[in-house]
């Protein structure tokens, strides 16, 4: 779990945005209680089109009632290209957007670089992946308006992966 509260409706619906209005075909990954499933829903995305992956046993369960049409996965978002091959509702080189609430900003470089890699194999060429996360500290954080937390919220096309993951990558949006 990456974060102490769900995300808030005006984030998810920023985010639901940030994928863009074409897009029919998404992967979720660490989507917690659901706040940003509910509003890729409504922002259009098709249920049947909505892969959703979820480590947390008890979140992937709640999650599973809460979109009864939406697959939900309940598997390591950090093996992404395995995950999204079993799953029957997306294909890999046909996502739309990968949508990650994942904690990166806790995660050490290697593995945040490989996580975003996998993404983009999985990416359709136009497509986007939309990171926002969480974080108080550590050496990959920076700090917010507020001093006590930070969103991160990146927005890229699939085919432009920087060298070195730095500050640059990540970008505040608040």
């Amino acid at each position: 779990i990456a974060a102490i509260a769900p995300s808030g409706r005006e984030l998810a619906r920023r985010i639901a945005r940030a994928v863009g209005p074409s897009a029919r075909s998404v992967v979720e990954i660490g989507a917690g209680t659901g706040v940003v499933t509910r509003a890729l829903l409504d922002g259009g995305i098709p249920a049947d089109g909505l892969l959703v992956v979820e480590h947390n046993r008890e979140l992937a369960a709640l999650l599973e009632r809460r979109f009864p049409g939406v697959e939900v996965v309940r598997g390591d978002a950090f093996d992404l290209e395995a995950v999204i091959e079993a799953a029957g509702s997306v294909r890999a080189g046909r996502v739309d957007a990968v949508v990650s609430g994942l904690g990166l900003a806790t995660v050490d470089r290697d593995r945040q670089r490989a996580l975003l890699e996998q993404a983009f194999r999985v990416l359709r060429r136009s497509g986007r992946f939309v990171q926002y996360t969480y974080a108080v500290g550590g050496e990959n954080a920076r700090t917010f308006k507020d001093g006590k937390s930070l969103i991160f919220m990146r927005f890229c096309n699939a085919r432009t992966i920087p060298q070195e993951l730095d500050e640059r990558w990540f970008p505040v949006v608040y």
